[in-house]
Parts: C-alpha cells; sequence; structure tokens
C-alpha cells in the first residue's frame, strides 16, 4: 500500500482496522465482567496488607527487570534488524519459476503471524506438561527457556552479522531469528504476566498490568539507546554484544526463578 499509494494511505489502513477492531469492542461490551469500583476504593487497607504489596513489589521487582532487558532485544527486530536486512541480506526470493523481492521493512510481518501460527501449539505443549506431573514445568522455567531461545537468536544473528562483513547473507538467517524470537516471546511476555499475576494479591493485579506495561515501555526505550550504537560497530559485534548481555541476564534470572520455586515449594 506504502508503495503504491503513499504514506497517507498506509497509515488510514490501520486506522481503519482499529475502528473496525473499536467497534467490534463496544458491540461485545455487554459480555464482559463488571466491578463495583466504588467499593473496592472504599477499602480501607490495613498496615499489615501494605508491608505485603511493598515485599510483592520487591519479590517481583528481579523478574520486571530482567524482562526489561527480554524487550529492548526483542525490539531490535523493529530497527536494527530492518537495517541489517535492507544492507545486509539477499532479499530475491525465488521459488520455482516465481521470483520477488522481500522489502527489509516487510520482515516484520513475520512476527504476528508466528505468534498466530505459535499461539496454538504453545497452549498444546504447556496444557499437555501441565497435566504431566513428571514433566510439568513451572512458570521460572517456562520463562528460562525463553531467555535461552533468545540466546540462540541473537548468536544466529551475531553470526549472520560476522558472514555479512563479505558477502550478502541468505534472508533465511532473520527468519530463523524471527521464529526463535517469536517463540521466546510466547516463552517470556505471557508466561511472565501469568507468573506475576499469582504472586500478586487480588487487589493488586490491576496495579501489576500497569507495571507489567511500564516494563515493555523501559525495554523500548532501552532498545532505542542500544540501536544508536548499531551504526558505529559491525553487526557481528553489535549482535555479539546483545548475546553476551542476554547470556547475563539468563543466568541472573535463573537465580530468580529458583527463588520463586523455592518459596511456592515452600508454601
Amino acid at each position: 500500500i506504502r508503495d503504491h499509494y503513499g504514506y497517507r494511505v498506509a497509515f488510514m489502513a490501520p486506522t481503519l482496522l482499529m475502528a473496525v477492531a473499536l467497534t467490534i469492542f463496544f458491540l461485545g461490551k455487554k459480555h464482559y465482567p463488571t466491578e463495583d469500583v466504588r467499593k473496592a476504593q472504599a477499602v480501607v487497607r490495613s498496615p499489615e496488607e501494605k508491608q505485603e504489596e511493598r515485599r510483592v513489589l520487591f519479590r517481583l521487582s528481579g523478574l520486571f527487570i530482567m524482562v526489561v532487558f527480554f524487550w529492548s532485544v526483542f525490539d531490535q527486530s523493529y530497527s536494527t534488524w530492518t537495517l541489517f536486512a535492507r544492507d545486509y541480506l539477499n532479499l530475491d526470493v525465488n521459488v520455482f519459476s516465481w521470483s520477488w523481492r522481500v522489502p527489509p521493512d516487510a520482515i516484520q510481518s513475520l512476527n504476528p503471524v508466528l505468534i498466530v501460527l505459535f499461539t496454538p501449539l504453545f497452549a498444546w505443549i504447556w496444557s499437555r506438561t501441565d497435566r504431566d506431573e513428571k514433566h510439568r514445568l513451572s512458570s521460572p522455567r517456562k520463562m528460562l527457556i525463553g531467555f535461552i531461545l533468545v540466546i540462540t537468536c541473537m548468536a544466529l544473528m551475531s553470526v549472520a552479522g560476522f558472514i555479512g562483513a563479505t558477502t550478502k547473507v541468505s534472508i533465511l538467517w532473520e527468519v530463523g531469528a524471527y521464529i526463535l524470537m517469536t517463540m521466546a516471546e510466547l516463552c517470556i511476555s505471557v508466561v511472565g504476566l501469568q507468573l506475576a499475576f499469582e504472586e500478586a494479591p487480588d487487589r493488586m493485579k490491576s496495579m501489576i498490568t500497569g507495571i507489567w506495561l511500564f516494563v515493555v515501555f523501559l525495554g523500548n526505550l532501552l532498545a532505542a539507546l542500544f540501536a544508536r550504537i548499531y551504526t558505529q560497530t559491525t553487526p557481528g559485534l553489535y549482535f555479539g554484544a546483545m548475546t553476551i548481555m542476554i547470556v547475563i541476564v539468563t543466568i541472573a534470572f535463573f537465580f530468580i526463578g529458583r527463588r520463586f520455586e523455592h518459596r511456592r515449594a515452600n508454601g
């Protein structure tokens, strides 16, 4: 749409789709659960409850900090990965007698497509493991799998960066990275919010959601700061540094996750 009609029409398309989504949301309003907000506001918290809230926030702070770094790496797919695709990837795709050139920024569309494809698969996997006591995975372990996938993803991008210094690399390198990062997103983003909800008392769940969204904002901000370094070094070194950073984060999360599991084991 952008190439044929310009940015004005291209920005209008998602605007119309959001209008459709808002209409659907409004029409389904009668099916949403309601809550007496005035009653909730009238409850006076005791000193013990306030102290418990502080303990919960402190306990979850380590989780939130680790997820900030995840989002800072994840959001590279919207900035440095696009620049890498433009400058270092062979974007010409040939399938039998059909050939076309993929626009560098069009590769970003892989993530939402893969989310739709992988969500039922991961839901099935988690439901199977949750039913099996022997192979059940706790939320911290699911997230740890996600962080390991991020390490693999960024290592893949680093190798592609070093190869791309001498010759154009196949688009499949970045496609593979998107697959790994999307699987990591399903392990960290969704499961992380679930873990935070499980740890927080009922009266704090709305606040935890707000903090979680703020964590995403901090990750976006950090990603923008990291992206400024990309043009000052080579892609191989840049993505390699991202790999080392996320390895350190994963090690830290391993111990944070063990603390959550130990607490649950002790009731």
